[in-house]
């Protein structure tokens, strides 16, 4: 008989989610100053993160990002994505642990937003799978009209960060928090659990 990997290993994915939101952690202890960020992890990615002029902030629709864009400091806006890191967390461990046996395109969503709600380091192509993702749900899940909205926003994310991120005006990283908020919603109904057999 073949069996789904989803089968093979149910914990894999709280342990990656839990694997991205450590290593988003140590980076912000770490870095509790831009200088000493760059100095001691010259990376592309702490370069990019760190840089006090913004010019990376229309390509990554994150809330780290988002929330420098609109010039807020580097300390505060890792703070916030690492709220928003750990609640991600707590959904994807919460919905394949309490509703495992739910319909797996509503979980597979669930999993690409809350990757795409904890990382700070997310380029708009990265977005890419969500967008399927959203395309297999417009297609096969039974949304109500909120859930219909939230999933085409979902696909034209990256669209709209690369036209709002120009003008530094945040919004877009919001998309996929608030899909994440949805899809829970949708979880968390009783009729959730015996979506699948």
């Amino acid at each position: 008989a073949i069996r789904s990997p989803r089968r093979q290993c149910p914990g894999r994915a709280p342990i990656l989610v839990v694997r991205l939101v450590a290593a988003l952690l140590e980076r912000q202890v770490e870095s509790d100053h831009v200088g000493r960020m760059a100095v001691h992890q010259p990376s592309a990615q702490g370069l990019v993160l760190a840089d006090p002029d913004r010019i990376a902030t229309p390509f990554y629709p994150t809330i780290f990002m988002n929330l420098r864009g609109t010039g807020l400091g580097y300390a505060a806006s890792m703070s916030v994505q690492a709220m928003f890191s750990l609640a991600a967390l707590a959904a994807v461990i919460w919905a394949f642990h309490a509703r495992k046996n739910a319909d797996s395109g509503l979980l597979f969503a669930l999993f690409l937003a809350a990757s795409a709600t904890a990382s700070p380091y997310f380029l708009a192509y990265d977005l890419l799978p969500l967008t399927f993702a959203s395309v297999v749900l417009l297609l096969k899940a039974p949304l109500d009209p909120t859930g219909r909205r939230l999933v085409q926003l979902a696909y034209f994310a990256p669209a709209l960060q690369l036209a709002l991120g120009t003008y530094h005006l945040p919004g877009p990283a919001l998309i996929a928090p608030c899909l994440l908020v949805y899809l829970l919603t949708r979880l968390s109904q009783p009729e959730a659990i015996s979506a699948r057999g």
